[in-house]
């Protein structure tokens, strides 16, 4: 693992592999959804996740179809720089968008 100058003061840089991909989330974050996601037997590649948009608003929807508080309030603070990135929420439950 390679150590950056923002890990080495605290602060965890945004992660976003896609340019035009909008995530703003904190590695942190990511790590978590992707652990609590496969608790749920969801498994998630943190790769699409970083990479592909609708992939990730995919994912982040179903997260929030479970009955676990955490990975609900994790899903929407993930979800909220996506809302922007692609189509409405839709199909999302009112609970979570």
């Amino acid at each position: 693992m390679t150590t950056t100058s923002a890990s080495l003061n605290g602060s965890s840089p945004p992660l976003c592999a896609n340019p035009l991909h909008q995530c703003d989330w904190k590695p942190e974050w990511l790590s978590s959804f992707t652990f609590l996601m496969s608790g749920h037997g969801c498994p998630v590649r943190a790769s699409m996740m970083l990479g592909d948009a609708a992939y990730a608003r995919k994912q982040l929807r179903l997260a929030c179809t479970f009955d676990d508080p955490v990975l609900q309030q994790l899903a929407v603070q993930m979800l909220g720089p996506l809302s922007h990135a692609g189509p409405p929420l839709e199909a999302t439950p009112q609970w979570c968008h």
